[in-house]
């Protein structure tokens, strides 16, 4: 009630896990070696301006869970970049190749 809950007399929480649920939004961990990258380039965007560049969902999701991007911030967003054959494009990507990295501003 008003969120609060009562202090279980036994050991424990006092719940029980939905091991249907467990099952259900289980995460498959991270592998540790590194697919070889598509002709993909994504972007995360931050309300402050910033981005951070990646060529895969791995790589970004180990920055977020090792704490090197915050996670669930309001205002971010991602996109995936099209190759517009740019040397912009080139460059970020090849960038990105080799580990995934942030800027300031937005450059794409």
């Amino acid at each position: 009630m008003n969120g609060t809950a009562a202090i279980p007399d036994g050991p424990g929480l006092g719940v029980e896990l939905d091991e249907d649920a467990v099952e259900r939004y289980r995460v498959e961990p991270l592998k540790q070696e590194r697919k070889p990258p598509q002709d993909i380039l994504l972007s995360i965007r931050f309300p402050s301006g910033d981005t951070a560049y990646y060529v895969s969902a791995a790589e970004y999701r180990a920055d977020f869970l090792e704490g090197r991007l915050p996670v669930f911030a309001d205002g971010v967003y991602m996109e995936q970049i099209d190759n517009d054959g740019s040397a912009t494009w080139k460059d970020l990507h090849a960038r990105a190749l080799k580990k995934g990295f942030q800027v300031d501003g937005r450059p794409l």
